[in-house]
């Protein structure tokens, strides 16, 4: 897969939202976070994202971000300013907490300036299929699933017959 418009255009995100951090905080980040979810696929589609998600290693840092004054909002989900959305439900290594995704087009991460989107699934083309296959090797929050069904097949992603059965 040529991923060079995601990497390009994720580095540049990131180095924006480093910005708001002072050299502190800015290391920790460098050291810890990546991007994963929405934001991939939809560059790899060649559209602009709703927001980026950015992860974190561990919840080692997790009360010092909390503490910083400037998030427009808190949740028990993420620190949101803009655009940028710092996770702070879900935490480890990208490969285990990719893994854990509902629906596989969202099974993708990437290290900042590390040049190279990784994936958990099987195969790159579920960037840009346009089919919602379900992540079978996850456990389920129905309800979660079902909303994330219906906000996926309203932006034009193809829903399987199988995929109620499935869940």
């Amino acid at each position: 897969m040529n991923d060079t418009h995601i990497t390009k255009e994720l580095d540049r995100v990131f180095t924006e939202f480093l910005k708001l951090f002072d050299d502190e905080h800015k290391t920790i980040l460098k050291n810890k976070a990546y991007f994963a979810g929405g934001c991939i696929y939809s560059l790899a589609n060649f559209n602009i994202p709703n927001d980026y998600d950015i992860f974190l290693r561990d919840d080692e840092d997790l009360e010092v971000f909390k503490n910083l004054p400037f998030w427009k909002c808190q949740t028990e989900y993420a620190l949101s300013y803009g655009k940028y959305q710092l996770i702070t439900k879900y935490f480890g290594d990208p490969d285990d907490c990719v893994g854990q995704f509902d629906f596989k087009h969202n099974m993708f991460y990437y290290v900042p300036f590390s040049n190279e989107v990784k994936k958990v699934c099987e195969d790159f083309d579920y960037l840009t299929c346009g089919w919602l296959i379900l992540n079978e090797n996850r456990a389920r929050d129905l309800e979660g699933v079902y909303l994330r069904v219906k906000k996926f097949k309203e932006r034009g992603f193809i829903v399987p017959s199988d995929l109620k059965d499935k869940i």
